[in-house]
Formats: C-alpha cells, structure tokens, sequence
C-alpha cells in the first residue's frame, strides 16, 4: 500500500507531482501567505481584456476562493450602475429577459488577451427594445452611432425628444422641450397635435395648412380666428360683399360657395351656374337692382349687333351663348347645306333687320354670286352658275367639273395635273392646246425633232415616247445605232418634224472618226459594221486590192 508520499514495499509514491503542486497551492493561498498573488498569476488561464489590466495582481477583486457565486456579487459591486438598473429593473441588464438568472461571465467571459471583445455586443442582432427607449418608427431605421458616440457608454445615450432634435426645433423652444406632445416617431415633420382640442377646431382645408401659414413667425397664442384675419387678401371681391365670408364660403374650399342663388329673383341655369360672381356683381351694381334681360349683360357679346333685335332668348339658351336654338332649315326657305351650314349669321345676314327669325325682315340673295362674286377667280368668264362646277361642301375643292367634256379631255398625266398647272389664266377660255405651249422646257431636243410631241411622246408618262424609228424614217437603227440618243443624230432645231433632212451614210456622221482620212472612200459599211465601228469585215475584193498595192 501506498500513501501520497511513500509505498510500504519501498517503491515511489504514485501520486503525481502536479497534484501535490496543487495541494500546496491551495494551502497557501488560503493561508493568506505572501507567496499567494504570484503563485496565482502563475495559474492564470490568460491575460485580462485592456478594461481590466488594473486587476490583474490581485484576484480578489473578481474571484472568492472555492465560491463561484460570490463572483455574481463582486461584478455588480464594481458595476454598480448596472446592479442598479437590474435592481430597478430598468435599462437592458433589468429589463432583457435573457440576462435575469444568468451569471455575468456566461456573457463576459475574461482572461482572453488584452483585445478580447468582453462586452460581445452584436449591433445586428441586438433587440433595442429590451432598453428604456425601444426604437419605434423613424428611429428604427438610424444607424446607431446617430445616438451612441463613439468611445462613450451605450446607457449615456440621451433618451429626450428635445436632447436630439434640439435644431431640428422651428418653434424655437416657444413650445417646450416635451415634443412628443406633438410629434410622433413615424416623422418628425408630421405633427400629431390635436387642435379640435382648442378654441379652433380645423375643418376642411384647414386641416391640410401648415401650421406657419396661420401661425406667423412661431405665434400660437392670441391668433385671430375670423375669416377676413387670414383671407383678406385673396377676397376677389374686394370686400364688395363684406367681411362675413362664411356666409357663402365653406372651410371644405375656398372656391366652393355655399350660397343659393335660387333663392333670388335670378335662379342660375346652364351656364349661368359657372359663371363668375363678379361678372355680374360689380362696383357700379353694389346699390342697385341687378337686371334681368340677356341683353343688359349680352350687348357686348352681341356679334349681330343689334340686326335680330333683343330678344337673344329666341335663338339663344342658357346652356351656351354660342348654341343656337334656331333651326335655319325649319325656319327659313333657304335650308344651309354643306359648307353653308358652319357659317356664322353675320356672314349672310347684313345690314339691318328689325325682328328675328327674318319675319317681315329683308332678304338675303339666294344666287351663288350674289354672296361669291368676290370669290369668282373667273372674274364672269364662266357665267353666274358657279353651281355647274362648284358645291356647297367646299367652295375652292369640291369641285364637279367634268373635263372629258371640253376640247382637251384629261388622259394619263393631264388627269392629276392642278388646275393651276395648265390654266395660268382664271378665265380658262384662252388656255392653248399644243403640247409645246407646256412643255417647251421640258423638250430635251431643243426642238430638233419639231414641235410635235405627240407624235413621239404619250400623256401616259413623259418617258414613254412610242416613236419607231425603223418603220418610221429611212434609217433602221441597228447594232450601237439602236443605243444612241436621240440628240447623237438630231442637232439643229426644226420647224416641223418633216423638214428634219439627215444624211443616211457613214461618212455623214462618221467623217471625224476616219483614221483613213478618206484613203478608202467614204463608204464606210464595206468594212466596219453597225454593231460597233470597231468590228472590221474585209471582203475579198478589198483584200485583192490591198496585194497589188502591197507588190
């Protein structure tokens, strides 16, 4: 058998080393010898976090010897701010449910090195309100250095409405520092007071005008709560219906009237309703009865001037000035059709007539020239009918003349060609026939062919000139001839296309393009061929001819 330092049988003890150590230790440590705090230090697991360093030679002030739950209490003694809010269950420590019943180091956990994070706060992951200020509305979405400055305590944030938004105050400390009276978190801007709790309750529109609009320079006390005190100067009636505004005005808008007109001589129709008060109420009616009658308000509006008397209501209504009752076609012998019938009166009707509706009155001329003379660009060439041609939707456009007609029928091209293109003259009697006469500068000839266009040319299209010249003269264009332009040929300007004279041989037109010089004559088409005047065909004969000169 073995005790903790010998064996009976004379063998070593088994006991180890470290735990004799140990033994010692404790001894001392709990003897209070001096050799304690080094011999602690020397068992310390690791360096305490920076906060801490101060405590590092003596144990004491965190750790009881053998009693874990002495360390609770010696923690809260040294944080005795935060001892008091879990004792007054305030603050996060009083208040959070995860911190009641737990042991401080389970969260602060030490002896990691000087850098360890001791306190363990995770910003994302902290519920702000398990705190004496939960974070509601507006504040939710801060970033939390907006609060908590850097290098203070997160408990030192200011927690009042007034130590934040001290500058963001527009009433200047007039109204105190409890703005939460007034405001809500959602928006600092929007304000929550309720002023039906004052002597002014806000209906309408009032309820949507900032508070600066009737509360000048931040003054809320002693203000005037009549109408004229803040409206005056938008009354466009210029007090001319005194100052008792709500006796037509409503707060629901300033521009709704509440005012029956119904309820006077006047009752107000069609466009009356929406007429302006002061287009009959002005200055010079202010004492005096308004009258009744269209044309004591209408006279200016009265484009007839007087020549279908005063009886506007005859034609006219209260659904609108411009509309007229009267049925011209019912009414008169002379219904308005196309055109006509967009006209306004005064167009026809002139000078003056008594009574309305034409009875009894002068009547207008019913004979297109009688009111388009001025318009007749024929200026009488073509008679007084302007009916023949003209209608009645549209005077210059609709047109039902039929050229097909007259001496010159309107074929191909001529038959979308303007009026104006052919006939410089309105009276369209004189206009000439010959297609030179028009087309003179268009003639690509430069009269080489004659006057007579028609005789190559079509109406169909300038382009499409049917001219053959094979069966039409005594020279059949063959080979590169059929290729040449008309202008190769034909130079010189002619009367008639009967006088043109042209030599039918080579040499006629060819003479310049002789490198013989006339050595072989000038019957060219014994060698050379129509096809080009390169291609050389020499006959027997030439050949014959070109030894003996050769011998």
């Amino acid at each position: 058998m073995c005790s903790p330092f010998t064996c009976t049988d004379g063998r070593p003890p088994r006991t180890p080393v470290w735990h004799l150590m140990a033994v010692l230790l404790l001894g001392l440590c709990a003897t209070g010898s001096a050799w304690s705090a080094p011999l602690e230090r020397l068992l310390m697991p690791g360096k305490l976090t920076r906060a801490h360093a101060d405590l590092e030679d003596d144990c004491s002030e965190c750790h009881t010897s053998f009693s874990q739950t002495a360390q609770q209490k010696l923690c809260r003694d040294c944080h005795d701010k935060v001892d008091r809010d879990m004792l007054d269950k305030r603050g996060f420590h009083g208040l959070s449910p995860a911190v009641a019943g737990t042991e401080c180091t389970q969260c602060h956990s030490e002896h990691k090195g000087r850098d360890a994070d001791i306190v363990g706060l995770v910003p994302t992951l902290f519920d702000h309100a398990h705190t004496d200020f939960a974070l509601e509305g507006a504040h939710g979405k801060l970033p939390c250095k907006d609060c908590h400055a850097d290098g203070k305590p997160m408990r030192d944030a200011p927690g009042a409405c007034f130590d934040c938004h001290r500058k963001d105050d527009v009433h200047e400390g007039q109204m105190g520092k409890t703005c939460q009276d007034c405001h809500g978190t959602q928006t600092w801007r929007k304000s929550e007071f309720d002023h039906d709790t004052t002597d002014f309750p806000l209906t309408g529109a009032h309820g949507e005008v900032a508070c600066a609009s009737c509360h000048a320079d931040r003054r809320y006390e002693n203000t005037p709560t009549d109408c004229a005190a803040c409206h005056g100067l938008q009354d466009r009636h210029g007090g001319l219906f005194g100052q008792r505004c709500d006796d037509c005005h409503v707060t629901k808008a300033w521009t709704k009237a509440r005012f029956d007109h119904a309820k006077t001589d006047f009752p107000l129709k069609g466009r009356h309703r929406d007429a302006d008060c002061h287009a009959c109420h002005t200055e010079r009616t202010r004492d005096r009865e308004l009258p009744t009658a269209c044309v004591d308000c209408h006279r200016g509006s009265d484009f007839h001037q007087g020549r279908f008397g005063g009886q506007c209501a005859d034609c006219h209504s209260e659904q609108g000035w411009a509309t007229s009752g009267f049925d011209h076609d019912r009414d008169t012998t002379f219904p308005l059709r196309g055109a006509h019938r967009g006209r306004s009166c005064t167009s026809c009707h002139s000078g003056e007539l008594p009574r309305p509706r034409g009875k009894g009155t002068k009547l207008v001329a019913r004979a297109c020239v009688d009111c388009h003379r001025v318009d007749d660009v024929h200026r009488g060439a073509q008679g007084d009918r302007c009916d023949a041609c003209h209608r009645q939707e549209a005077w210059p456009d609709s047109l039902r003349f039929d050229h097909d007609l007259t001496r010159f029928p309107l074929v191909g091209m001529h038959a979308t060609a303007s009026c104006a293109e052919c006939h410089m003259d309105e009276a369209y009697r004189a206009t000439p026939q010959a297609c030179r006469s028009c087309h003179e500068s268009d003639d690509a000839h430069d009269g080489a062919l004659g006057p007579d266009c028609a005789a190559c040319h079509n109406p169909g299209g300038w382009t499409r000139w049917v001219f053959d010249h094979d069966r039409q003269t005594d020279f059949p264009l063959e080979g590169s001839h059929a290729q040449l332009h008309c202008k190769a040929c034909h130079r010189e300007p002619v009367e008639r296309m009967s006088a043109i004279e042209l030599g039918s041989g080579c040499y006629a037109c060819h003479a310049n393009d002789d490198p013989h010089r006339g050595g072989f004559g000038q019957n060219c088409e014994r060698c050379h061929q129509a096809s080009a005047f390169s291609d050389i065909r020499i006959s027997s004969q030439v050949r014959g001819a070109s030894s003996k000169e050769a011998r």
